[in-house]
């Protein structure tokens, strides 16, 4: 009996996040993409290499933006954002744990036709922020959407993220 509610506890979880990307859906086209990444922060230069090799992989999330991942531990993921048009990086304060065993599947979830970032974990690395968190790009930061606790539903976080100078 525990198998089964399991299962259809993590179906059931798989359908929201679907249907959460769905919700923030963006018409996918034709970009330019820039000629140039510009390495202009001390950000960018720390991740110069991850930074390059990910602009050359071309537009993942929100039409025209990569998502890049950065590992920050073992179980840690910081999280950048390219914007392939202009050539632009965005450093956010987004960082997530992923260590929890709770978690089930990738700890971000994101695609192309969506400006819905889903993060599964704690927050910051703190225990007390541990959850499902939703976060939909603005342009130029991430403005949180949602938050619903390990332990139980919350109103959204405050914005979190700073564009790289």
């Amino acid at each position: 009996m525990k198998i089964a509610l399991i299962i259809l506890f993590s179906t059931f979880l798989v359908a929201a996040d679907d249907s959460a990307l769905g919700s923030f859906k963006v018409k996918v086209s034709n970009i330019r993409i820039s000629k140039k990444l510009y390495i202009d922060s001390a950000f960018a230069k720390k991740y110069k290499k991850l930074m390059l090799e990910e602009f050359k992989k071309g537009p993942n999330f929100d039409n025209q933006f990569r998502i890049v991942r950065i590992g920050c531990g073992s179980s840690c993921t910081q999280i950048a954002v390219i914007n392939m048009e202009k050539g632009k990086i965005y450093q956010t304060d987004l960082m997530i744990d992923g260590s929890g065993d709770w978690i089930r599947g990738d700890i971000l979830q994101y695609m192309q036709e969506s400006s819905l970032l889903i993060m599964s974990g704690c927050l910051q690395e703190d225990k007390t922020k541990c959850g499902h968190h939703e976060y939909s790009w603005q342009g130029d930061h991430f403005k949180a959407e949602f938050f619903r606790s390990n332990q139980s539903a919350h109103a959204p976080d405050a914005t979190i993220s700073t564009p790289a100078k």
